[in-house]
């Protein structure tokens, strides 16, 4: 079977290099989305090895020889009509009908959902409607990151996408999506991963741990004016009050700080302030500290795009 490969990131240029080891198939092609090209290289430098075509736009794939493209974070979408002529799969890192669309993940562990998963799909119309080839679901707990999240998908994936591409190939059957179940998230930008105090602890610790370096700088509030990014956080047991949200009411040396919400606190152990590292309790080293918003955050040289994922 001769698989087309399209994507960005070091991941997919690995998959692309399993594809063409494995005895069944043959990396007919590679490509990526012009928007993702700083994240090419490893794709190019494979297509350049193996002397195979690089694909910068999708009708391109008209003059290429191969039986199925696989998208793997690619973000552009497919005309219909090359859809009618070839034979699309797409990898989602959500476990669809559930969160469409971009960063179904880092979405997923905001709502806070006990479980995540990967889904393999046929490329249809509209974005991540197609029916299932292969779903796979996992538990996580209130500890998981996003950066646990992805690790444990790729592993999945390096394990077990052979066999599903090449079960496709011998004609596997579709299951269609449920519609009623269906969840739709967008793309997120910067701004998206300011933490608002006024927020519940549960939905403050979610975001933290679904924004967690080195997929993104991180959740983020402020100190003196300049971002602070939340790079790690614990739930507390803790009866809810009233109190002014946003500032520190304990310092717990060596450890880390308490910080109110609107329910009860949070405690913060690990930040970035001004491109350093800290444990929190040396930097918010004092009772009362405040924490706020500031509107430079997104023109500070740490914020940028969220990396594209799966999907």
């Amino acid at each position: 079977m001769r698989i087309a490969v399209l994507g960005s990131g070091d991941f997919v240029a690995e998959i692309a290099q399993i594809i063409n080891a494995h005895a069944e198939m043959t990396l007919a092609a590679v490509g990526y989305a012009p928007e993702t090209a700083d994240k090419a290289a490893g794709l190019i430098a494979l297509a350049n090895r193996l002397s195979i075509p690089v694909i910068t736009r999708p009708t391109q794939l008209d003059d290429i020889n191969f039986d199925l493209v696989y998208l793997h974070s690619y973000p552009t979408l497919i005309p219909a009509d090359l859809l009618k002529r070839h034979r699309f799969v797409n990898t989602h890192y959500a476990p669809l009908p559930r969160y469409r669309g971009f960063h179904g993940l880092v979405w997923g562990l905001i709502n806070g959902e006990s479980q995540l998963g990967y889904t393999i799909h046929a490329v249809t119309e509209g974005i991540d409607y197609g029916p299932i080839f292969y779903q796979h679901l996992f538990s996580i707990d209130d500890d998981v990151t996003i950066v646990d999240a992805i690790a444990h998908i790729e592993d999945h994936l390096r394990a077990h996408l052979m066999a599903v591409l090449s079960n496709i190939g011998k004609g596997l059957k579709t299951i269609p999506q449920d519609e009623t179940k269906a969840i739709y998230v967008t793309r997120r930008k910067p701004q998206d991963g300011l933490i608002d105090w006024n927020n519940p602890s549960r939905l403050i610790h979610n975001t933290i741990r679904a924004l967690t370096p080195p997929y993104t700088p991180g959740a983020f509030s402020h100190y003196k004016a300049e971002p602070l990014y939340l790079c790690k956080s614990r739930l507390i047991e803790s009866p809810a009050y009233h109190h002014t949200t946003g500032k520190v009411v304990r310092v717990i040396p060596e450890r880390g700080v308490w910080i109110k919400t609107s329910d009860t606190i949070i405690e913060i152990t690990e930040v970035i302030y001004r491109d350093k590292p800290y444990r929190a309790d040396q930097l918010l080293n004092r009772v009362g500290i405040s924490l706020g918003t500031s509107s430079n955050v997104i023109n500070h040289r740490r914020t940028r795009d969220h990396e594209p994922v799966a999907g």
